[in-house]
């Protein structure tokens, strides 16, 4: 058997700071842009010591605002909206970041699944093998949730996930907040459909094309089908790579997984239906049918139940080859 520690290391890292300090130290990066910044800049902007600030530059990096190099901090160009955010939009704001870090994915579905939050941290630290103790994780992320609006804490500490957001005035903010809300929608269901580990062992960019492909599946089914199938086939990719097998000839999730089947990987069930995808797949990509010289209408309906097909298929993949389960 295979183990999944074994297979990749993650490099997720949390610490104990809060979701304000975090915009903080982000908004400074922003408004010096064209010059980076370091823990003793940032301190000062945000009146904190310069250990705390360095901690909360951390988090920025970890959850993909900012991007550091040799102690220099700055920030990524897509975060412009921060500029136009009031202070008491900054948790809108971060909501939007916190709700594409994985392990936060990962925790509000362990929470959903009756796990206390306690239980949720232990297990986090452990799929994402974080050195932080599972105190420092729980508390660390129930803070970001509330101050995000996302968790809300009961009398009796009981956390639920909150969905109604309040809605501010700024027209872009609205467009925003309904964004998001289907965004963290589709990734909670996406990490219950697979499970903590399996969701654990996905790239963070296969996740995006998956939610992708679920937010988009009734405007543009197309191409919601061939996002879904670009993560479908670089996981068959990885799946072989980290098992040792040479991939590199493979082309499209056709030959990826004859490669799998071939070195007894997987089942030749499992060969079928990845064959049933790629075949839907291509429908959906070519413009016309290479037979019938006719393009191939796709449905919203198909669209949705492939995506669903390419989840179980990565769900029961996994399972079978780092855990010898035969599971559809």
């Amino acid at each position: 058997m295979i183990l999944l520690s074994q297979v990749e290391e993650r490099c997720y890292k949390i610490s104990r700071v809060t979701a304000k300090t975090i915009m903080e130290v982000i908004e400074c990066g922003f408004f010096t842009k064209g010059r980076r910044i370091g823990a003793k800049e940032a301190a000062k902007y945000a009146n904190i010591s310069e250990e705390y600030a360095r901690r909360a530059l951390d988090a920025a990096v970890q959850l993909e605002v900012m991007r550091e190099e040799t102690g220099k901090y700055y920030t990524k160009s897509e975060n412009d909206d921060v500029s136009r955010a009031t202070q008491d939009q900054h948790p809108i704001i971060f909501r939007r970041i916190v709700q594409r870090y994985d392990p936060f994915i990962l925790f509000l579905m362990l929470i959903g699944k009756n796990n206390t939050s306690e239980n949720a941290a232990r297990k986090i630290s452990v799929i994402y093998n974080m050195q932080a103790s599972p105190d420092v994780i729980e508390k660390t992320l129930v803070e970001w949730g509330k101050y995000a609006e996302i968790i809300e804490v009961g009398t009796k500490g009981k956390i639920s996930l909150k969905i109604e957001t309040e809605k501010l005035s700024a027209e872009y903010i609205k467009e925003l907040l309904e964004a998001m809300e289907n965004d963290i929608k589709a990734r909670v269901y996406i990490a219950s459909k697979l499970g903590e580990r399996v969701f654990g062992y996905l790239k963070h960019d296969e996740i995006e094309f998956l939610v992708l492909a679920i937010r988009k599946h009734e405007e543009e089914p197309r191409n919601a089908i061939d996002d879904s199938g670009r993560a479908f086939e670089d996981f068959l990719r990885r799946l072989g790579t980290d098992c040792k097998l040479d991939m590199s000839p493979c082309k499209g999730i056709g030959e990826l997984s004859e490669a799998l089947k071939g070195a007894n990987l997987i089942d030749q069930k499992h060969l079928e239906i990845c064959k049933g995808l790629n075949s839907i797949r291509l429908a959906a990509a070519h413009s016309k049918d290479r037979k019938t010289n006719i393009p191939w209408k796709i449905n919203p309906d198909s669209a949705i139940e492939a995506i669903l097909l390419s989840l179980t298929m990565i769900r029961s993949l996994h399972k079978f080859v780092f855990d010898k389960i035969q599971e559809i």
